[in-house]
């Protein structure tokens, strides 16, 4: 018994190549032949460091955040190498 937080999603690979996308809540499965992974899917922020530039005998710093959320977790999980 596998049991999938409200704020996840995640996929179900049986004998390395059948899929099934899984929601919350809970989910059978076999440890020999099924494993499951997920990620959180609610909206994440990620700060970025200042970076600071001298211009004109100015001086500037800039930064900024950047807010993202997961909509396939099939794609997050099997399609790209760091969804980070």
């Amino acid at each position: 018994m596998y049991y999938v937080q409200p704020d996840e999603a995640g996929v179900r690979i049986t004998l390395g190549n059948k899929v099934k996308a899984i929601g919350p809540g809970p989910w059978l499965y076999w440890p020999v032949v099924q494993d499951i992974t997920v990620v959180t899917v609610t909206p994440q922020v990620v700060d970025l460091r200042g970076q600071s530039s001298i211009s004109s005998g100015r001086d500037y710093v800039i930064s900024g955040a950047i807010m993202y959320r997961i909509d396939s977790a099939e794609k997050a999980i099997l399609a790209v190498q760091d969804f980070d």
